[in-house]
Parts: C-alpha cells; sequence; structure tokens
C-alpha cells in the first residue's frame, strides 16, 4: 500500500536504513548530496533537528539498536587538497548533535554498532603506508582504538619512500554476546579475534 514519497535530498539516495524492528518508528536516508535525513514515520515527514548537509557523498549508514545514534560514512574531495576523503561521524539521532570520530584518506567497508549500542565501529580499507584497519570506538568515553585485521602482503613503495601494505578485506564483524571479544572474518577465510578494549589479538585462524 501506498503510503508517501519522502521528498528533501538535493541528488541521488545512496544508502537507506529501514527499522530494525516494529518499535521503530523512523527511517534514515543518506545521500549524494552529503545529507542526512531522518524521517518520522508516525507524523510521516522529515525530522527538521537533523538539518544535515556537508560536501561529498553518504555512502553507508547504520543505525544503533536503541535507535538513538546513527553512524555515517562521507566520501568527499577537498578542493585544497590533491585526494579525496573518507570521513566517519556519529550522529545522535534524536536532535542531531554530530560528533566527527576520524578523518583518513581510504575507504570505509563496513560500519555498525555493538549489541549494547555503547560501542561503534568502522572497517576501512586502501589506507595508505597501512593497508587495512578496524576501529572500535567506545561512545560513553569518546575513545577509540585500532585492531588491525587479516593477513597483510607487500604492494611496493610510494614514490616518497614510504612502503605500502594492504590486507585481505574483512568481509564480517561481530561482537560476542557479551561483548568481551570482537571477532573479524576477512576474505581470505581468516579469523581474527581480539578481547574488547585490546589490540593485541586473542586468537588468530
Amino acid at each position: 500500500k501506498y503510503c508517501r514519497t519522502f521528498r528533501g535530498h538535493g541528488s541521488g539516495v545512496a544508502q537507506v536504513h529501514f527499522p530494525s524492528s516494529a518499535a521503530d518508528k523512523f527511517v534514515v536516508s543518506g545521500g549524494n548530496d552529503g545529507r542526512i535525513c531522518v524521517w518520522d514515520l508516525d507524523k510521516l515527514d522529515r525530522n527538521s533537528k537533523v538539518p544535515v548537509d556537508a560536501p561529498g557523498e553518504i555512502l553507508n549508514i547504520a543505525v544503533s539498536s536503541d535507535g538513538h545514534q546513527v553512524l555515517t560514512y562521507k566520501y568527499y574531495h577537498p578542493p585544497d587538497s590533491e585526494h579525496s576523503e573518507s570521513e566517519v561521524i556519529l550522529w545522535n539521532a534524536d536532535n542531531g548533535v554530530s560528533l566527527p570520530i576520524k578523518k583518513f584518506l581510504g575507504t570505509v567497508d563496513l560500519l555498525g554498532f555493538s549489541h549494547s549500542a555503547t560501542k561503534a565501529f568502522y572497517v576501512a580499507s586502501n589506507i595508505p603506508y597501512t593497508g587495512h584497519l578496524v576501529n572500535i570506538y567506545d561512545i560513553e568515553s569518546k575513545t577509540s582504538f585500532e585492531l588491525h585485521a587479516g593477513k597483510s602482503y607487500y604492494m611496493g613503495e610510494w614514490s616518497d619512500g614510504y612502503s605500502e601494505y594492504n590486507s585481505f578485506h574483512v568481509c564480517q564483524l561481530f561482537f560476542s554476546p557479551d561483548e568481551s571479544l570482537v571477532v573479524a572474518v576477512s576474505e581470505n577465510g581468516a579469523i581474527d579475534v581480539w578481547k574488547s578494549g585490546s589490540d593485541t589479538k586473542f586468537l588468530e585462524v
């Protein structure tokens, strides 16, 4: 049954996050215009508390299980830079307050939250001199730590003398039910396990 056409993006819509449960009453969309829209399904209208317009394209969106946090991945080309950049931003869906987590050269493959919505994560690849990273961000303490996942391999030297390494893409990332462990599964079949809050691998398969 047709309900409503939502209009608010100035160009194509790249990502749409639908409710994860019947209790959720909103839809989040991200556009190629850099805009984030939170749509109220009860009022069938846009939530005006999240007036987000930024340069670049919103290429991925994740919403926490409690519905109060939104994680976005934006890709853009700053006018004063030779390279395109990525930015991961955490949003409060209730009041529109934003908290930039990280800017970097590279791309983001995965975004998400832990079960309790106390931690956010992203998996980044194609990062010069580094390769592949898993970043876990603690929302309460506003601190993060990076995990190196998968098997790295040497790709060559950059013109400025740095060596470049890359690793097989991480295709899935999980938290254990009690969130004491973080598990990353790479496309080559490698499985890496860390104790939550530690950057030392607990297990590598």
